[in-house]
């Protein structure tokens, strides 16, 4: 190993019992910062003299701190100490990666992108100057990317990523700078591998050469978003009802295990993403009992967010997985409660508290008026008080999801699109534009005798299978189904 590898330690998150590999440096950090999951009944960690000693340093460290310029954008030696300070206090508990604690000026000679990973992290929730997070995204967006043919040790770089993927940045919409957490979750898997902190998982990656046959798990997933879930046979249906039960007894035997209210977090979680491919079930029979199982993890997740925010200073600084599981929650409440099924365990009014409560939660989630918790409180309370929604012509339920081709997460893009169907303008221009370009001939192909002229019928719902537009074979404006942040609610379920 290389000293640089001695002289960052990066800590397992959910590893508390384990003994530090730095005591002085690990009990410092347990002076500056507590986990937000907090146990009952926890005992109160002491603080010796040389973690004083340690503080003190670091206030002195913070009177020499120098101003720092990113992409003609100054931020000042009082806003840097400022936004460190936040850092530590609100984001460092769910991802303490950095140990010891370092001064700004130390970590920017360490690592500029580090340095600027932690600011553009820690001002999202920064009040003294609310303007960074928008001046800054972009160069260190750019930075970020730039990273990747750089030299030296990796460490600081995967630091660096691991919190701008637990955190993203805005869209930089101006230079196309767009979901680029793929882009860092590749790069920090290739550093991570470099550094020796990820070991493949399959021989495979050792081989330089590309293997003849791809992963039938690629194939699949390939076949998936390019054609979707379609009408499942009764036989397949059975076989997803058995799929997903086996992996529900996986994840109730994995939280027998759990040693505190993180993990349990991240079991209810992992339920959730399970639990939602009974959404893709055609099985009319098994509706009521699917939708229960479903609401009844969707109010155990936002009952527990609920609890972690209350023990948090600042909601912004929740991790994004966790805010995507939220989501995941409110749109499968307002699905479920929008039918007519009835709730097998009678909890319907606290399954609406759970969805009013979440859609008042999303705003203060929200860092900007474009991101996805923004416009899903206005997706999920238009589609409330919508009389139409998730219903066919004649006013009965429509059960079936019409957008099919995101797995799990297809329920919440099939709710954005009867939102778009029934509220959003430009999309009704568009169909229109659609419907009269597919019924009117096109210019010089003559006029077709009335055997020969194609007709559609638009009132047939399968027509609005919004997967069947999504085709390759059909031309549409390309933000016709853009949804920001969907990929990243996607993504996380990776």
């Amino acid at each position: 190993m290389t000293e640089d590898f001695q002289s960052v330690t990066i800590e397992q998150r959910h590893d508390h019992s384990s003994p530090p590999s730095h005591p002085e440096a690990s009990t410092a950090r347990h002076h500056h910062v507590s986990s937000p999951f907090r146990e009952t009944g926890s005992a109160s960690i002491a603080t010796p003299s040389h973690a004083t000693n340690d503080a003190t340093s670091y206030s002195q460290a913070l009177l020499t701190t120098t101003p720092r310029t990113l992409n003609e954008v100054t931020v000042s030696a009082s806003d840097i100490n400022g936004i460190f300070e936040l850092y530590f206090q609100e984001y460092s508990p769910f991802l303490p990666v950095l140990d010891p604690r370092p001064s700004p000026d130390l970590c920017y000679q360490q690592s500029p992108l580090l340095f600027w990973a932690i600011i553009g992290t820690a001002c999202r929730s920064y009040t003294q100057n609310p303007t960074l997070l928008s001046a800054l995204t972009k160069g260190i967006t750019t930075s970020a990317l730039l990273s990747a043919t750089a030299t030296g040790s990796p460490l600081q770089r995967v630091q660096a990523f691991l919190l701008l993927v637990t955190w993203p940045l805005l869209d930089a919409v101006e230079t196309n700078q767009q979901e680029v957490n793929y882009v860092l979750a590749g790069l920090l898997l290739s550093l991570a591998q470099r550094s020796g902190l990820h070991v493949p998982a399959g021989s495979d990656e050792f081989f330089r050469a590309k293997t003849p046959n791809l992963p039938d798990i690629g194939i699949c997933g390939s076949a998936v978003s390019e054609n979707g879930i379609r009408n499942l046979t009764p036989d397949q249906d059975r076989a997803l009802s058995i799929i997903i039960k086996s992996h529900e007894v996986q994840i109730r035997d994995l939280e027998l295990t759990a040693a505190d209210n993180s993990d349990r977090l991240e079991c209810e979680i992992a339920r959730l993403y399970i639990r939602s491919f009974y959404f893709l079930k055609q099985d009319k029979t098994s509706y009521a009992t699917s939708f229960d199982k479903i609401q009844q993890t969707a109010r155990q997740i936002i009952s527990k967010v609920k609890e972690l925010l209350r023990n948090v200073s600042n909601p912004v600084s929740i991790p994004s997985y966790i805010v995507c599981a939220f989501l995941f929650a409110s749109y499968a409440l307002l699905r479920i409660l929008k039918s007519s099924i009835p709730f097998l365990s009678g909890e319907r009014d606290e399954a609406e508290s759970s969805l009013f409560s979440a859609i008042g939660l999303l705003k203060s989630l929200s860092i900007d008026s474009n991101d996805m918790c923004s416009k899903s409180c206005t997706y999920l309370t238009k589609l409330w008080n919508s009389s139409r929604a998730f219903k066919k012509a004649d006013g009965t339920d429509m059960l079936d999801l019409r957008a099919r081709s995101r797995l799990n997460g297809s329920h919440v893009v099939d709710a954005i699109c009867w939102w778009r169907e029934e509220f959003d303008p430009h999309f009704k221009v568009q169909m229109q534009n659609l419907k009269h370009s597919a019924l009117d001939p096109l210019p010089g192909q003559g006029v077709q005798t009335e055997q020969q002229q194609p007709t559609m019928d638009f009132v047939d719902n399968s027509l609005f299978d919004f997967d069947y537009f999504m085709g390759g074979d059909l031309s549409f404006p390309q933000d016709l189904f853009n949804f920001p942040g969907l990929d990243v609610i996607g993504s996380s379920n990776t």
